[in-house]
C-alpha cells in the first residue's frame, strides 16, 4: 500500500489536475479504511472530470459509497448518473444492485436481468450472482417485512433456479454457490411456513425433487448447516409431502459423507452409489466434487458408463459414481449422468 501511495503522488506531480489520480487514490484510501480522505478524493475526481469521464468517476464513487461508506442513497444518485450517460451492462448491474439494497426490488431486478443475458465472462458471472442475490433479498423482505411465506418461497425459488442453471452450465464460483444455498434456505423456510398456516404451494413436490437433484452442489456452501436444519424442519412439519421427507434423508446422507469420508474399499462394490458434480474435464479424464473427497476424485474416460459416452459429460454436470482405490488414490468408476 505504501508503494501504491508513492506512485499516486508521483502521478499527481506529473499531472496535478488529472481526475484519474484522485479516483485511484480514493480507491486506495477506501481500501485502507480512511473513509474521510477517500470521500474527499472521489469528490475531487468527480469535480475535475466532465462528460463520460465524470460518469466513470460517478460509477466508481457509487460503488465506494454503497460498499465502504454504507451510504446507499447517495450511491444510487451517482450510479443513476453513470448509467444514464454510459448505458452499459455493468452500470446497469451496479445501479440495480444498489436499488435492491434500498428495497426497490422491482426496479433493481429490471436493470440486472437483461445484463445477465448479454454479458460474457466474469461480467456475466457478476450479473447472474447479483440477480440471484436480488431475489434472495426480495424473499427475505417477504419473510421479515411482508409476512408472506408464499411470496418468500416464490422469490427464493426464482433465485435458486438462476443459480442452479448457471452451476449446471459449468460455472464454478463459490459466491454463486453460496448465493444459491442462501436462496434454498429462504425457499425451504417459506415452504415450511406456508404449510404451517395452510397455504397451498402448487407443484411443491416437483420442486422438492428438483432441489434433491442439485442439493449436493451446496454441501460446501457457508450456510449448508442452516439449509440442512431448514430441510429437517420441513420434513417434520405436518402436511409435508413425501418428497420433503426424501429430501431430508438425502440431506442427512450428504452431510454424513461430508464429515465422515467414505472408504474406497467399502464404496467400490455393490450399489454404494454417490452423486457428485464434475468440476473439471480434460481430453480423456476429469474430476468430480463430492464431500467425501475434499480434493475431488479422479475419473478416466474408461470409467464412464453413460449411454452417450464420455463426450456427453461437461463441467457442472451431476453424475452418479462409485469409488475404488487405485495406485494414485481414490478413483471414480461407473460414472453416469444423474
Amino acid at each position: 500500500m505504501d508503494k501504491a501511495f508513492k506512485q499516486v503522488e508521483l502521478a499527481r506531480k506529473l499531472n496535478p489536475d488529472f481526475w484519474e489520480v484522485d479516483r485511484v487514490e480514493g480507491y486506495l484510501r477506501g481500501q485502507a479504511g480512511d473513509l474521510t480522505t477517500a470521500t474527499a478524493c472521489y469528490r475531487r475526481a468527480y469535480e475535475h472530470a466532465d462528460g463520460e469521464d465524470r460518469a466513470v468517476v460517478a460509477h466508481f464513487f457509487a460503488g465506494y459509497l454503497a460498499r465502504s461508506a454504507r451510504d446507499v442513497k447517495s450511491a444510487i444518485a451517482y450510479a443513476d448518473e453513470a448509467h444514464e450517460t454510459l448505458k452499459k451492462a455493468d452500470t446497469a448491474v451496479a445501479l440495480g444492485t444498489y436499488l435492491v439494497w434500498a428495497h426497490r426490488f422491482s426496479e433493481g431486478v429490471a436493470l440486472i436481468e437483461p445484463a445477465s443475458v448479454i454479458q460474457t465472462g466474469k461480467a456475466r458471472l457478476i450479473a447472474i450472482s447479483s440477480l440471484a442475490e436480488a431475489y434472495r433479498r426480495w424473499a427475505e423482505y417477504a419473510r421479515s417485512e411482508e409476512r408472506n411465506p408464499l411470496l418468500q418461497f416464490r422469490r427464493a425459488e426464482k433465485g435458486l433456479g438462476i443459480a442452479l442453471a448457471a452451476l449446471e452450465s459449468g460455472v464454478s464460483d463459490n459466491r454463486l454457490r453460496d448465493t444459491g444455498a442462501d436462496c434454498a434456505v429462504e425457499a425451504v423456510n417459506g415452504a415450511t411456513q406456508s404449510i404451517t398456516i395452510g397455504t397451498s404451494i402448487a407443484n411443491l413436490s416437483e420442486w422438492l425433487d428438483s432441489l434433491s437433484r442439485g442439493l449436493v452442489r451446496f454441501v460446501t456452501a457457508r450456510r449448508w448447516s442452516q439449509l440442512l436444519n431448514e430441510i429437517l424442519k420441513l420434513s417434520k412439519t405436518k402436511g409435508c409431502p413425501a418428497a420433503g421427507k426424501r429430501l431430508a434423508e438425502l440431506a442427512l446422507t450428504i452431510d454424513q459423507q461430508s464429515t465422515a469420508p467414505v472408504s474406497a474399499e467399502a464404496s467400490g462394490t455393490g450399489d454404494a452409489s454417490m452423486i457428485g458434480e464434475i468440476v473439471s474435464i480434460r481430453e480423456n479424464y476429469g474430476f468430480i466434487r463430492h464431500p467425501a473427497f475434499p480434493g475431488n476424485i479422479f475419473f478416466h474416460s474408461d470409467d464412464v458408463n453413460d449411454r452417450d459416452g464420455f463426450d456427453a459429460l461437461h463441467t457442472g454436470a451431476l453424475v452418479h459414481f462409485r469409488s475404488t482405490s487405485s495406485d494414485r488414490g481414490p478413483r471414480a468408476i461407473a460414472v453416469a449422468r444423474s
